[in-house]
């Protein structure tokens, strides 16, 4: 019998990406409700509300990960069971509500010299864009491996299918964070979370390819 060895470093970087998300969004939070930072011509009412969801949701997601991950590492048998596949979920679901937020952003969060066929244009690109559709659909299907799993039955295709749907949002929000850093819109210290939390990320995909065959052990 195979070694559980990469569901055990999954559940490690579980942690470690939890962990780190998890301090970043709550240091930003509280940072914003302690000294509410709003973009010139924004309207305050529009995006607080705004901002402070995302965060709320960033909180959950990383959350997930660090719970699962502390389990996976404490609990022998969490290293035996596709019971990873729940933070993912998070991250799916939590991705496609953040997409929606991000385009409540461009709608509500504009400033007045903004032109509204700008608005309408960019508006339409963002929810035309299927990326957060396959989240969302991925989300979904690695539910339904993870209930088929707890059932004794073949889940691997709707794993495999699921983890796969997750990658184009991975490719989004990575290419929005590149065009932030070449347009020179973040300091130092956020480029360099923001890079180690994509670089967990990506490992967290590729180590949970590896895991599904284990976990069908």
């Amino acid at each position: 019998m195979k070694s559980k060895r990469s569901i055990r470093y999954l559940y490690l970087l579980y942690s470690l990406y939890g962990l780190l998300g998890l301090a970043t969004a709550l240091t930003a939070l509280l940072a914003f409700l302690i000294h509410p930072t709003i973009p010139e011509g924004v309207s305050p009412l529009h995006y607080a509300p705004i901002y402070e969801t995302k965060k709320v949701v960033q909180i959950l997601i990383y959350s997930a990960f660090m719970d699962y991950g502390l389990f996976g590492i404490i609990h022998q048998e969490g290293r035996t069971k596709a019971a990873y596949y729940v933070p993912l979920w998070f991250l799916a679901i939590g991705g496609t509500a953040l997409f929606v937020l991000s385009g409540l952003d461009i709608f509500l969060c504009t400033t007045p010299e903004t032109a509204g066929e700008s608005i309408d244009y960019w508006l339409k690109a963002h929810y035309l864009d299927p990326v957060y559709l396959f989240s969302f659909a991925g989300g979904i299907l690695l539910i339904k491996a993870y209930q088929r799993e707890d059932r004794g039955q073949s889940f691997l295709k709707l794993g495999y299918t699921g983890l796969s749907f997750l990658f184009p949002l991975f490719v989004y929000d990575l290419t929005l964070f590149a065009m932030d850093v070449l347009n020179s819109k973040m300091a130092t210290l956020p480029i360099i979370i923001t890079t180690l939390l994509f670089a967990f990320r990506l490992a967290i995909f590729v180590l949970s390819f590896f895991a599904l065959d284990e976990a069908d052990e």
